[in-house]
């Protein structure tokens, strides 16, 4: 039962070189057909060095060490999270250029030359994830146990790049909500109202 109203936030203190936050968003079971598209507005976030916030967070702003965003999809729930190793100093700074991309996703189309390096990166790392017989047996083992349709490789590759800008946009307005909205810091943190205070899109 879901009954989030309101952005959350968890803190954890910890004398390291690092603060570590995960910020993310809760969205939708393995089960959703959105959860292609969604991999493919992740991998346009923070999928590697040509995405959104490695440019923006560590290139422009040089506030992080590391950043990437990812998605975790179970039976049941699922969700969309940044993680990032940064400076003490620089979290709201993050904290907010990470909420600026998301929001972006959801106000603005991605162009088409960005969607396309998106799903390049993607399906490149598909093909060459699955090149060893264990990896494919993984493939096809966790379709079976989780109880879905199998569906191939090939298949995967397809629905894919069936995504589109419009695909992308809807998911990243159905989730990237105030009432989905979490974040965990971990680090040698103070000041968790001025987190709160930070953590909330438009």
């Amino acid at each position: 039962t879901e009954t989030q109203t309101a952005p959350q936030v968890f803190m954890k203190k910890k004398a390291v070189d690092q603060t570590h936050i995960m910020l993310g968003c809760r969205a939708f079971s393995a089960f959703d057909d959105r959860r292609f598209a969604l991999e493919v507005l992740s991998d346009i976030l923070g999928g590697g060095m040509s995405s959104r916030l490695f440019q923006k967070v560590r290139e422009e702003l040089g506030a992080a060490y590391t950043v990437r965003a990812g998605t975790d999809l179970f039976t049941d729930h699922g969700f969309l999270a940044v993680n990032a190793g940064i400076d003490q100093t620089k979290i709201i700074v993050v904290i907010k250029a990470i909420l600026d991309e998301m929001e972006k996703l959801k106000d603005e189309p991605v162009p088409e030359a960005e969607l396309r390096r998106a799903k390049n990166h993607l399906v490149g790392r598909i093909i060459l994830g699955l090149e060893a017989s264990d990896e494919l047996a993984s493939f096809y083992g966790a379709q079976e146990v989780a109880g879905e349709e199998l569906m191939s490789p090939q298949e995967l590759v397809k629905q894919l790049e069936a995504v589109t800008k419009e695909d992308i946009q809807k998911v990243a307005q159905d989730i990237f909500t105030n009432d989905r909205l979490n974040l965990a810091v971990i680090g040698p943190v103070d000041g968790e109202a001025e987190l709160r205070t930070a953590l909330h899109f438009a």
